[in-house]
């Protein structure tokens, strides 16, 4: 495992989901841990995923092969997985400008077919 250099949590523990909120494009959990954890999420490991816990930043690790891991620091926590495609937003900002040219040109010839037909 490339993380375990870098993780603190290192016995097993009970860490408790007290909450959760799943939705396309985000994933809230309040989490209680009485030790440094691994919360371990059976979503899918794809780098646009980032995570925070308490509105801070943290590094979300490979678990299992495919799945999201972070580590959460003992006590309760407000724990966040966030998607956030910039490639896709991007490639749909240039689609819809890509649209509106079109349009724009469509209407444009459409404009010019009306006058040169108008005795």
């Amino acid at each position: 495992m490339a993380a375990k250099s870098f993780l603190t949590a290192t016995n097993r523990t009970e860490a408790k989901v007290l909450d959760s909120h799943f939705t396309a494009h985000q994933v809230e959990l309040r989490v209680v841990a009485p030790e440094p954890s691994l919360v371990v999420l059976s979503q899918t490991f794809y780098h646009p995923w980032r995570a925070e816990v308490d509105g801070r930043s943290a590094t979300l690790w490979r678990a299992n092969h495919a799945f999201q891991a972070l580590e959460m620091p003992a006590g309760a926590h407000d724990v966040r997985f966030v998607y956030a495609d910039n490639a896709f937003r991007y490639g749909s900002l240039v689609s819809c400008l890509t649209l509106a040219a079109l349009a724009a040109l469509y209407f444009q010839k459409g404009l010019q077919r009306t006058i040169a037909r108008t005795p």
